[in-house]
């Protein structure tokens, strides 16, 4: 059974270091990991992350397939999935979409009822977390296609069904796939 957490801490950290290879470049990951590493420890919640050299192939993490409650993390896959369906011609970022702030219970960037572009519903969701605007996409794209994303990804610790959950190492798999 996937452990579930209310208040959950999870931070995907990525390092992309620019240039050729060098010692500087190798000390600031070890820097980095080691700040990471104390603030981790003093905090007194549950801390995972992964940070990465891009380029050299170093990494640090702590946590790393730890399952968190994914948030706001899995409109990255709702992102995806659209781009992966405009690309194969099943999908357009022009198509008007239907959304519909009072099915979530929340507020949102759009007036009730709003008839927006893919676009703009791709833009509120990404720019301003707009929930609405995801719920959208989502219905749109199909969720079970959104929900096959980190499958087809080989994210392991990722699901997108009735829970989402997600880990540290499954984001920092999904950047470096970007």
């Amino acid at each position: 059974a996937r452990r579930r957490f209310a208040l959950p801490v999870l931070v995907a950290a990525l390092l992309l270091v620019p240039g050729a290879r060098s010692a500087s470049a190798a000390s600031g990951l070890y820097a980095t990991c080691q700040q990471l590493q104390r603030r981790a420890e003093a905090f007194a919640g549950r801390v995972s992350y992964v940070v990465a050299d891009l380029q050299g192939g170093a990494r640090c993490e702590r946590g790393a397939n730890e399952p968190y409650i994914s948030a706001s993390l899995y409109k990255l896959f709702v992102f995806a999935e659209a781009y992966r369906q405009q690309r194969a011609g099943s999908f357009s970022f022009d198509e008007t979409l239907t959304v519909i702030p009072e099915l979530l219970g929340n507020e949102s960037e759009v007036a009730p009822e709003s008839h927006v572009p893919a676009s703009e519903a791709l833009r509120l969701m990404v720019q301003v977390s707009d929930n609405a605007s995801a719920d959208a996409l989502r219905r749109r794209l199909g969720p079970g296609l959104v929900a096959s994303m980190p499958v087809r990804l080989q994210l392991r610790g990722t699901l997108l069904g009735q829970q989402f959950e997600t880990t540290a190492g499954d984001m920092a798999r999904l950047f470096e796939a970007l």
